[in-house]
């Protein structure tokens, strides 16, 4: 059986936020248990990455909309994650 790569169906957004919000954000994203991986990219300015999958995209969409209402959470990127070192 052919192991498939993270590539293969995983979806990568990286996202900013205020530097202070990133405890908020990783917190929210545990309590959806398997919707995202967290990790932060750079604490000073709020970048971080959820890696997930291309079937969870709904639900993160929707999840990501109401952070941004609530807390100004920007998307910086989506895609596969090809174009980044995962």
């Amino acid at each position: 059986m052919k192991r498939q790569s993270p590539k293969d169906n995983g979806l990568l957004v990286r996202v900013q936020s205020e530097a202070k919000y990133i405890w908020y954000v990783n917190g929210i994203f545990e309590g959806y248990d398997g919707l995202a991986v967290v990790r932060t990219v750079d604490k000073e300015k709020g970048i971080i990455e959820l890696l997930s999958t291309a079937d969870q995209s709904e639900d993160l969409q929707k999840l990501l909309q109401e952070l941004s209402d609530e807390i100004g959470l920007i998307v910086l990127h989506e895609g596969d994650g090809s174009e980044f070192d995962l």
